[in-house]
């Protein structure tokens, strides 16, 4: 109990029992109402130990008991039994104690029964939170799902339909063709494909916002993805510097021999795309793209598109 509350307490006890003394002293002359039954001085304690149990109750019951014994009472007659006018006199403090336990205890009861109702309450609640959010969770999940179904379904016809230009004779479109199914694979557009081009590493295709991106690849920053086996980013300590000039992330496409067919460079990616889970996906998409490459002959990702023929100098190299 807080030092403030037992304050309070105990100056509502003193209130009510200088309130009792005061009627009693203006009333009946100061004899601790003893003729009168029940006794008013059982007011504070019942009220001390309903409210605030047994230990309220006992200080209740001290102060009335103190006061009762205090005040002067009838001198015992000359024919009446001693035991008979002891009892009289201690009764009341008696069962002011033995009153003030047996209600306390039954408070304390009730109080600990109150505060394990509430507890469940507040657990309830935080379970009803809980689940309230999961649903919502849930419900946000099942409509992007279904936004998801509905936009794949669309996607498969597309990436079939750029699929079939792995086919075309004309090889001047492949790199189209490879940026196409790369852009729906990654849901990306900013991106470059860099493969091996007589000891460097040049485009060979690019996504729809990778205008203007550097043509080929700096030897240092090649060596650096290169050596690592999964998805360079900025905050790699050693490539991230290097990688800064050009973009956002690059992942090494190896296909089933471990063999690097390509670097697909990202210059600018959504920041989720960087958690464990994008990383993931996106190294998910340069596997596929080493597939690809894998299968088709080994001269086309050396037969560069009309821009990429001409070398241009640049901070890249």
């Amino acid at each position: 109990m807080k030092a403030k509350q037992l304050l309070r307490i105990n100056a509502e006890l003193a209130v009510m029992i200088g309130l009792l003394v005061l009627i009693d002293v203006k009333s009946t002359g100061g004899t601790a109402f003893a003729a009168l039954n029940p006794n008013p001085l059982w007011l504070p304690v019942l009220a001390m130990a309903l409210g605030y149990g047994s230990g309220m109750g006992l200080l209740a019951a001290g102060m009335a008991s103190a006061y009762w014994f205090a005040m002067p009472h009838a001198a015992m007659a000359l024919d009446e039994d001693p035991f008979h006018y002891m009892l009289a006199r201690s009764l009341p403090p008696l069962m002011w104690v033995a009153a003030s336990v047996l209600v306390g205890e039954l408070t304390y009861v009730r109080q600990r029964r109150i505060a394990s109702l509430e507890r469940h309450g507040r657990r309830t609640e935080d379970d009803l939170a809980t689940a309230t959010n999961a649903f919502r969770l849930a419900s946000e999940n099942a409509h992007a799902l279904q936004v998801r179904i509905a936009v794949d379904e669309v996607g498969v016809g597309r990436a079939i339909e750029a699929a079939t230009g792995l086919f075309d004779p004309d090889r001047g479109r492949l790199p189209q063709t490879m940026s196409r199914l790369v852009a729906m694979d990654a849901q990306a557009q900013d991106f470059t494909i860099y493969t091996p081009v007589a000891g460097s590493w040049r485009a060979f295709a690019q996504g729809q916002e990778a205008s203007g991106r550097p043509d080929y690849l700096a030897g240092a920053l090649v060596d650096a993805i290169l050596a690592t086996p999964q998805a360079v980013t900025l905050a790699d300590p050693g490539a991230g510097a290097l990688l800064g000039r050009i973009g956002v992330m690059a992942l090494p496409a190896r296909d089933a021999r471990a063999t690097v067919r390509a670097i697909l460079m990202f210059h600018h990616l959504e920041p989720e795309r960087f958690s464990r889970r994008g990383i993931v996906d996106l190294d998910a998409v340069a596997s596929r793209l080493a597939a690809l490459l894998a299968v088709l002959p080994a001269d086309v990702s050396s037969n560069q598109p009309p821009r990429f023929q001409v070398a241009i100098t640049s901070d890249a190299a």
